[in-house]
């Protein structure tokens, strides 16, 4: 009886041992599994935040290259031809059919149409070529034509002063050139201070202009 109680103690004992051991791999075998599926959804999250700040990364420097490309005109793409026409960069002219005037003291003498002379004030009215020489003191040239003449003053030695207003205005035309004839010496200049014309009250300086104004040609001014 003894010996039979003494067995179903160990049996039991078997029992218990052999179910805590299972209980306790299984608890080991969920601990295992479930550590890894928490690793791995963290490295998934952490690789999609880095995808995304890269992809950010990618469009601002994207961004920013386009507005730097849209931004810059290199000097390659600019050329002087559509700045200037052939005429702004050569400087020549033609004496067949141009005006000639000459100044003298406070007057100004002319030989040609275009042009017309009062006393100390010389008026250019249409399109053409005229060519100045001489010097005048308190002198005025007013170029007052079309707005669509084209108008050369070819300056051949020539020097102007004026005291009170601008020695060459430019009233209207389409352009106006002034070349400098080659070897050639020229002065214009005006007063520091100017009389007071309510129309034109913004004219201050020597060379005024009001329309399109090329300085050419290999002289000196």
């Amino acid at each position: 009886m003894k010996k039979r109680r003494l067995l179903s103690i160990i049996i039991a004992a078997l029992i218990a041992g052999s179910m805590l051991t299972a209980c306790t791999s299984a608890n080991s075998s969920s601990g295992t599994d479930s550590q890894p599926e928490t690793s791995q959804t963290q490295s998934v999250s952490d690789t999609s935040e880095s995808a995304a700040a890269a992809d950010d990364t990618k469009t601002q420097s994207e961004s920013s290259d386009s507005k730097s490309t849209t931004s810059v005109i290199t000097s390659d793409e600019i050329t002087s031809t559509e700045l200037f026409s052939e005429r702004d960069l050569s400087g020549d002219y033609e004496t067949d059919g141009s005006t000639t005037i000459t100044a003298s003291g406070t007057s100004f003498k002319t030989d040609g149409s275009g042009a017309k002379a009062d006393g100390n004030v010389l008026t250019i009215s249409e399109e053409g070529t005229y060519i100045l020489s001489g010097s005048i003191t308190d002198g005025r040239i007013v170029v007052e034509a079309d707005d669509t003449a084209k108008v050369q003053l070819v300056l051949n030695g020539f020097t102007i002063t004026c005291s009170d207003y601008s020695a060459l205005y430019v009233k209207s035309a389409d352009k106006v050139f002034v070349t400098l004839a080659k070897g050639t010496e020229n002065k214009i200049s005006d007063g520091s201070t100017y009389k007071d014309d309510s129309e034109e009250s913004n004219v201050d300086s020597a060379i005024f202009s009001k329309s399109d104004l090329t300085i050419n040609g290999s002289g000196t001014l």
